[in-house]
């Protein structure tokens, strides 16, 4: 075997690993950091409570709001089981990883922005339920590519250092969420009074 040939053996492909600088392993982190605040904030703390204990609090019929939102949801993950494994395979066989990720980012996005106009009426729940489902699909499906750029931010030595490995990443960010979302909350029902209800 001829020294080249080892040396290229040696070497990873180009993009993966070790070509990655400090400011885009942070960047590449960020996203997960960022990302947070769609699972505290709408999915688990805030706004699929607002759905069931207040939009769908009247909700006419022997179905409750929070049998409404857990059968949504179930759906949503049933279309991310389905999905997942096709988007993968396509973002990598494209290259296009990181436009991928914007794009469905975006789309998260949107969704997000998307539930300012819930009402507090049960005629209201529908659309934050198919929003929320919608933005909890597209959101995984995002992690599809952003976990598959792992490889392009670490290697085998330092991947225990990466930021997406790291707890206190996540921890960090919905523990600000929360914070932001309750000091919001109080401030608003401090100035508005009981007009807030």
């Amino acid at each position: 075997m001829s020294a080249e040939s080892t040396s290229m053996q040696a070497e990873p492909p180009a993009g993966i690993g070790g070509a990655a600088t400090k400011s885009q392993v942070f960047a590449w982190g960020l996203w997960d950091w960022g990302s947070a605040a769609f699972n505290a904030v709408i999915l688990t703390f805030v706004f699929s409570v607002y759905l069931t204990d207040a939009v769908g609090d009247d909700l006419p019929g022997t179905i409750s709001a929070t049998t409404w939102l857990s059968w949504a949801l179930g759906i949503a993950g049933f279309f991310i089981a389905i999905l997942a494994p096709i988007t993968g395979q396509r973002f990598d066989a494209s290259g296009k990883r990181k436009l991928s990720l914007a794009i469905l980012t975006g789309i998260t996005v949107l969704s997000m922005a998307g539930l300012y106009f819930v009402e507090d009426n049960y005629r209201y729940l529908w659309l934050g339920l198919v929003l929320l489902a919608i933005g909890s699909v597209i959101f995984e499906l995002a992690g599809v590519p952003y976990n598959a750029m792992m490889r392009q931010v670490s290697t085998p030595e330092n991947l225990d250092e990466s930021p997406a490995s790291a707890g206190p990443w996540d921890i960090s960010a919905e523990s600000c969420c929360c914070c932001c979302v309750t000091s919001g909350s109080s401030s608003a029902t401090a100035t508005l009074g009981d007009s807030w209800d």
